[in-house]
């Protein structure tokens, strides 16, 4: 059951800073003054421009916190569901 505990506040503990970074990235989205120069592979010269839905750094953010959601979400209720600690029979997950 200490384990148990501990993992749970383990998730919780990342839960919460995933959270943190993902809404202060998302908060603070800051332009450089300079765009760096990074180098890349060359496009092919039939290669089809980038569909502009690709572009914000917003949709992506949001898609990192639904995945998040979904991936937290099992563990999370089960946790909350389970209150009968040291009870016979507990399965932890």
């Amino acid at each position: 059951m200490i384990a148990a505990a501990l993992g749970g506040t383990l998730l919780f503990i990342s839960i919460l800073m995933f959270a943190i970074v993902a809404v202060g990235t998302y908060v603070r989205n800051e332009h450089a003054a300079q765009p760096e120069d990074f180098p890349f592979a060359a496009a092919e010269e039939d290669a089809l421009p980038t569909p502009p839905v690709f572009d914000s750094i917003g949709r992506w953010g949001l898609a990192a916190v639904a995945l998040a959601l979904i991936a937290y979400a099992g563990p999370i209720y089960q946790q909350l569901s389970v209150h009968h600690y040291l009870a016979p029979g507990l399965r932890t997950w």
